[in-house]
């Protein structure tokens, strides 16, 4: 989990700046430096990463 939490990470970092519409996968690999087929390594598309962000939202609005 530790790689897709760094991948949620830099996706809501870009996305507080640029809004999540206008965050691409290219950015988010860019951001992270590595390419961006290695994003697809951990999921399958954008709209799997957003989902997964707002589950990771959720649980740590839960914790704290």
């Amino acid at each position: 989990m530790e790689r897709k939490e760094e991948i949620i990470q830099a996706t809501l970092m870009l996305a507080s700046k640029n809004g999540i519409d206008n965050v691409s996968m290219s950015q988010i690999a860019t951001q992270l430096g590595i390419k961006k087929p290695s994003l697809y390594n951990h999921f399958a598309s954008k709209e799997e990463l957003v989902e997964t962000m707002y589950q990771f939202l959720r649980e740590e609005a839960k914790k704290n």
